[in-house]
């Protein structure tokens, strides 16, 4: 119900924190801090969003990770996709033999420092 109407959670705020615990205090004061308490509201409703969709024991180790490492809080909650592997038969035989290479994002920075 929360995550139709974000800013019910400033209402129910004290109460709410009481009960889910660590690390949500954390949580919602990092929010706040960053975007202010209307925003805050709204991402944290995201946050409860996923705690319903899935299990506490997911969601409060990405949590206090992100919290730790600096990492936006959404983002240490996204699921991590990586598109399906395809059978070598299902590649144009053109395709077939070309090999592609990881990128590393810190790259950009030398390549772009190098260009500056």
């Amino acid at each position: 119900m929360l995550a139709q109407k974000p800013q019910a959670v400033r209402q129910v705020l004290p109460d709410l924190l009481r009960d889910l615990g660590p690390p949500f205090p954390a949580v919602w004061t990092h929010l706040e801090r960053q975007h202010g308490p209307r925003d805050a509201a709204r991402l944290f409703a995201k946050i409860l969003g996923q705690l319903e969709m899935r299990s506490a024991a997911a969601i409060i180790p990405a949590l206090e990770t992100a919290l730790v490492v600096g990492t936006p809080l959404l983002l240490a909650l996204a699921p991590a996709t990586r598109p399906p592997d395809l059978p070598r038969e299902a590649l144009p035989v053109a395709l077939r033999d070309v090999e592609v290479g990881g990128g590393c994002a810190a790259d950009y920075d030398t390549w772009l420092g190098g260009a500056a």
